[in-house]
């Protein structure tokens, strides 16, 4: 039997089951089908959710944690980008890079677990990057499809839950 993809019976999804995504490497441009065991944090997951899926699961964790929404992004728009360009407020898409949810004590939650960086904002600089926090405007125009958010919370859900208890959250 095959290996379903997330589109089909996403609901019933549970821990342990087997599923697929797909990958966007290169800002969208190359994409490749994972394979995920649900709630399973593997390379394969970590993959899937650093590239392509972080707004899933950013949700999921931001509905269990409670903590705020912020992208990872670069400090400003790239006129050469191939990245899809939109503005939301005054940021524009190709700025957006990785959805994660921030700890009041700015400890940064995703795939790869609880992060604390000694200074985040140092650290991101050294890298060409810097915070956005989330805004709704921001949130609509990155998921330019409800349905896909709606099919990917299921899966998105059962990692949050091994995050947050392996984080001891």
């Amino acid at each position: 039997m095959d290996t379903p993809l997330i589109a089909k019976d996403h609901a019933e999804l549970r821990l342990g089951d087997s599923f697929c995504l797909e990958v966007w490497h290169d800002n969208g441009f190359t994409r490749e089908t994972v394979t995920l065991i649900a709630g399973i944090i593997n390379d394969a997951a970590i993959d899937a959710y650093s590239y392509g899926h972080c707004w899933s699961l950013a949700l999921a964790l931001h509905g269990l944690t409670g903590w705020p929404l912020v992208f990872l992004g670069r400090p400003v728009c790239d006129p050469d980008s191939k990245f899809p360009h939109f503005l939301a407020g005054d940021v524009c898409g190709c700025q957006l890079w990785h959805l994660v949810v921030m700890a009041d004590d700015g400890r940064i939650l995703d795939i790869q677990g609880l992060t604390l960086p000694v200074n985040l904002e140092e650290t991101l600089s050294r890298q060409g990057l810097r915070t956005f926090p989330a805004t709704t405007e921001m949130l609509r125009a990155m998921v330019s499809s409800p349905t896909a958010v709606a099919q990917n919370l299921p899966a998105a859900r059962i990692f949050a839950t091994a995050i947050v208890s392996q984080a001891a959250i």
